[in-house]
């Protein structure tokens, strides 16, 4: 268990210049589009995930991602690099592909992740709302596999706990 920690802060660590917003001279000119963390409890446990999303001048994207999932039988998490984003009715979809893994399904590595993240902006009386889905199909766009999967309305999103995302 105390190696799994390790391993999640370590991974933490590494991307945290990434998720922090530190600049770096290939980043110069960069456009925020999302970054921040939070945790949310689900049915099968804690959800946690850190993301940060900047636009480059020549319109590509530049993000990278850390998820996890802490349960009474184990914890699991996965690295992803953001391939898209869409802004949606209540907030944004962040996708991307999962590159690195631990204790997951095995079809997850190379497989398509998704998350949708509603800012309610930083100490409100809310709390932002989230919902992630991981192991879809990579040739899958962000924009077929919402037509694909009807979302909730926010409303019905996990309350983000401990952590706070701002979309820009």
């Amino acid at each position: 268990m105390n190696s799994l920690k390790s391993r999640i802060a370590l991974s933490a660590a590494l991307l945290a210049p990434v998720l922090l917003g530190a600049s770096a001279p290939i980043l110069d000119g960069a456009t925020p589009i999302v970054n921040g963390h939070g945790e949310w409890e689900t049915p099968i446990g804690t959800v946690g995930v850190e993301v940060s999303v900047v636009e480059l001048p020549d319109g590509t994207l530049n993000g990278h991602g850390l998820s996890y999932l802490h349960t009474d039988d184990g914890n699991a998490w996965f690295h992803f690099d953001v391939t898209e984003t869409m802004f949606i009715d209540g907030g944004l979809a962040v996708a991307g592909l999962i590159t690195e893994t631990f204790n997951t399904p095995p079809h997850f590595l190379g497989s398509l992740t998704v998350l949708i993240i509603q800012d309610n902006g930083s100490g409100g009386a809310s709390a932002d709302r989230a919902l992630s889905a991981a192991g879809g199909p990579p040739w899958l766009t962000l924009a077929q596999f919402l037509s694909l999967v009807p979302l909730p309305p926010p409303e019905f999103w996990f309350p983000v706990a401990n952590g706070n995302f701002v979309i820009h």
